[in-house]
């Protein structure tokens, strides 16, 4: 009975003396950028206002209406948001904060220099000649995970 109690006592304590404190490592921003599906939320100029659809190519407009896939083995998916269906297809690579996305339409690649990636919210800055928009020299593409 001796020995089980004292059996007993050292578990207690090795418990009790455990590290408790677990740190979850961070997140690279290409794991942020696959973790999730991500959509538009709003188009800002680089002062931050807020664009309206009129302000934006059709092109920019069609982007306002899909959601995209970043899989981790670099293969990009876009949805439309309404009906699900696949729009476009294409690649993804993330090099030095810069998402480069090539799509099957259009066949330009994409670059987009990341501002800022969190779990849930994603900022993308590019300038307005890659065919956005005419609104100043530079744009902010502004999405949340869905």
């Amino acid at each position: 009975m001796k020995n089980i109690f004292f059996l007993f006592i050292c578990l207690v304590g090795f418990i009790a003396c455990g590290d408790k404190t677990t740190v979850s490592p961070t997140k690279t921003d290409k794991e942020l950028l696959s973790v999730n599906n991500w959509q538009f939320s709003r188009f800002t100029n680089a002062n931050g206002a807020a664009l309206s659809n009129a302000e934006l190519s059709l092109q920019g407009n069609l982007l306002n209406s899909m959601k995209f896939e970043f899989q981790a083995s670099g293969i990009t998916v876009a949805y439309d948001k309404v009906s699900k269906q696949i729009i476009t297809k294409g690649t993804w690579e993330l090099d030095d904060k810069k998402l480069t996305v090539k799509l099957l339409e259009p066949k330009d690649p994409l670059v987009f220099k990341i501002v800022s990636i969190s779990q849930g919210k994603m900022t993308l800055n590019a300038p307005t000649g890659n065919f956005l928009s005419n609104s100043g020299t530079e744009i902010n593409l502004e999405l949340t995970a869905t």
